[in-house]
């Protein structure tokens, strides 16, 4: 496991930090969802659920459930105290959609 951090002038040992280099994570790094909503206290997005062709093993494409086509799917940064709402619906208008809601609000 590799860990960055920082720490403040004053907290600094004699050994300094290491540093990732650039782009180090560029094949690991999962997307994040977006944020459709402008209210920086709701959460807003629409996942879409379909079928993708991924390279999973080297050379060999596999067929695998992926939510806005990436796997194993875009991560979803919220506060504890927002509220928060995701569309999750299928690539075919025909299927049914689920709403999720959350309201951290007593």
């Amino acid at each position: 496991m590799l860990v960055a951090c920082t720490q403040a002038a004053d907290e600094r040992s004699a050994f300094p930090v290491p540093q990732q280099p650039v782009g180090w994570d560029n094949e690991l790094r999962m997307t994040d969802a977006s944020d459709d909503n402008a209210d920086p206290n709701v959460f807003e997005t629409t996942l879409v659920a379909q079928i993708a062709n991924i390279e999973i093993l080297p050379g060999k494409l596999t067929p695998v459930w992926t939510y806005n086509g990436v796997f194993p799917g875009p991560v979803i940064h919220v506060k504890h105290t927002s509220k928060s709402h995701s569309r999750v619906r299928p690539l075919r208008a025909s299927a049914a959609t689920a709403d999720f809601w959350n309201d951290p609000s007593p």
